[in-house]
């Protein structure tokens, strides 16, 4: 199973050992569309707590659908969205891309 964001495998969860990925919303809405753990905690849970706040995610949800992560990555840390902890660096996002492990 492909990521619907970053388009790499998705592998099972180190932890739980889950293969199944993540639920996309509210960046991907198709039924059946999932995501790895990378983009999970890299893009949709940001894009979750922003939606939370009622911060405007429309924006970030439609260049991360178009394939333009660095520039979401990069619209979002320069809003005022909290926790921007959780993000992954340029670096990451860069190797994410390249299907390469982070």
């Amino acid at each position: 199973m492909l990521c619907v964001i970053c388009k790499n495998t998705i592998e099972a969860n180190p932890v739980n050992g889950y293969a199944g990925g993540n639920n996309p919303a509210p960046i991907y809405l198709e039924p059946g569309e999932r995501c790895c753990d990378d983009c999970d905690r890299g893009f949709v849970i940001p894009v979750r707590i922003a939606d939370h706040l009622n911060i405007d995610t429309v924006k970030v949800c439609v260049m991360i659908r178009n394939g333009r992560l660095l520039e979401a990555l990069e619209f979002m840390r320069a809003s005022d969205i909290p926790n921007l902890g959780v993000l992954p660096t340029t670096e990451e996002v860069i190797k994410m891309l390249a299907g390469k492990e982070s």
